[in-house]
C-alpha cells in the first residue's frame, strides 16, 4: 500500500488538525462552529453543551468533547442552584429586577463559552474543510437541541420551584 503526500507534513502538523479521524464511522460530519453560536442563543446551556461536545467528537477530539459535557453538566447545576435561590429568596419587584439581571449574566456567560468553544473548534474544521470536506447541515440537530433544552429546563424549574415552595412551606 502506498503512502499519500500527506504523509510528509503530518509529523509537522498539531493532531487537533489530524483529519484523518474527522467524520469518520458514527460520528458523521462536523458542524460548521460559526453556525452553532446561532443555535446556542435558544438551545443554551443544555442542547448547545450538547452540540458542542457532539462536534468536538465529530471533529475527532475526544478528551475535548468530555470536558464540554462535564462543563456542561456544571454550568447547568449553576443555572439551577441560582434559580433556586432566587425563588427562594425573591420577594418584592426589587427582587425581581435581579433575577433579570442573573438570567442575563448566564446568557453573556453561555455567548462567551460559545465564541470560545467556536474559535477552538475552528482550527480543526478548516482543516476539514480544506481537504474537501463539507459540513453536516445544523437544521434537525439544532431544532431537536432546542426543543430539547426546552423541555428539561421546564422540567428542571418545575423541581425547582417545587422544592422552593416545599422549603418555604417547612420553614
Amino acid at each position: 500500500m502506498a503512502k499519500s503526500d500527506d504523509d510528509l507534513l503530518r509529523p509537522t502538523l498539531d493532531r487537533r488538525f489530524d483529519t484523518s479521524r474527522i467524520g469518520v464511522g458514527a460520528a458523521g460530519r462536523p458542524w460548521n462552529p460559526a453556525s452553532l453560536q446561532f443555535v446556542t442563543f435558544f438551545a443554551w446551556p443544555i442542547g448547545a453543551g450538547a452540540l458542542y461536545g457532539l462536534n468536538y467528537k465529530r471533529l475527532g477530539q475526544k478528551r475535548a468533547a468530555r470536558f464540554t459535557f462535564a462543563g456542561t453538566a456544571v454550568f447547568t447545576l449553576a443555572v439551577l442552584a441560582a434559580m433556586y435561590a432566587l425563588f427562594l429568596f425573591a420577594g418584592n419587584d426589587a427582587d425581581r429586577s435581579k433575577v433579570r439581571l442573573v438570567r442575563l449574566g448566564f446568557l453573556a456567560v453561555a455567548a462567551l463559552s460559545a465564541v470560545l468553544l467556536s474559535k477552538h473548534q475552528s482550527g480543526p474544521f478548516r482543516a476539514y474543510e480544506l481537504r474537501s470536506g463539507k459540513p453536516q447541515s445544523l437544521w434537525v440537530a439544532g431544532f431537536v437541541a432546542v426543543l430539547a433544552n426546552m423541555l428539561l429546563l421546564a422540567a428542571l424549574m418545575v423541581g425547582v420551584v417545587a422544592l422552593a415552595t416545599f422549603v418555604s412551606v417547612s420553614r
